[in-house]
This record gives C-alpha cells, structure tokens and sequence, in this order.
C-alpha cells in the first residue's frame, strides 16, 4: 500500500466527515506563513507531476472556497492523527481530482 499504509483510509474518512462539519477544522500549520508555502510547494509539485499547471494549483489557493476546503480536508485529517505529508498527499489527489473535472476549455484558461 506504499509508504503512508492508513493514507487512503484517512482520506477517505475526512471527505466523509468534511461534507458533515459544521466547524472550520484549519489544520494547525495554516496560520505559519512557512508552512503554507512549504505545503502549496508540495502541492505545485505533485500537480507537475499530473501535468496540472501551477496556475491552476495556486488558483484553488487564491480562491476562499476552494482553500477552505482544501484546508479542512487536510485539518480533518490532521485531528485523527494524520502527518504533514498525509494531509499534503490528500490534498493533492483532491487537486488532481477537480483537474480532471475541469473541461478542455476550462483547462486552457491554465495555459501558460
């Protein structure tokens, strides 16, 4: 199962209980201004890797709705015992998941 065996399990648990919070669960690092740029790295990084521009990655950053759930993700994860890399692996793979649900058109507004 790789190298984070409960990653998948985790993720999937916090998407569940995302739709159901009636808090804003920030994960604790969200305020460090290092942190962040430590995290969005990691995410424009893994998003090279799926061929997803950078644009794109920090556009769901700039946008409050996108970020916040993004964020939550990774802070639901957090609150049950979730690394760093954990919370940084789930959301990428939330990235790469609205990625693919863009269209072609919609995708060429990321063209560089």
């Amino acid at each position: 199962m790789g190298v984070f065996p409960m990653h998948h399990v985790n993720q999937n648990r916090a998407e569940r209980e995302l739709g159901t919070n009636t808090e804003a669960p920030y994960p604790s690092w969200a305020t460090k201004e290092n942190r962040m740029k430590e995290f969005i790295g990691m995410q424009k990084a893994a998003g090279r890797r799926n061929n997803i521009p950078d644009k794109f990655v920090v556009g769901m950053f700039l946008n409050d709705y996108a970020r916040d759930r993004l964020l939550f993700l990774a802070g639901i994860m957090e609150k049950h015992g979730s690394s760093f890399e954990e919370q940084a692996m789930a959301v990428s793979d939330k990235v790469n998941e609205y990625w693919l649900n863009t269209t072609q058109p919609e995708r060429q507004q990321f063209s560089d």
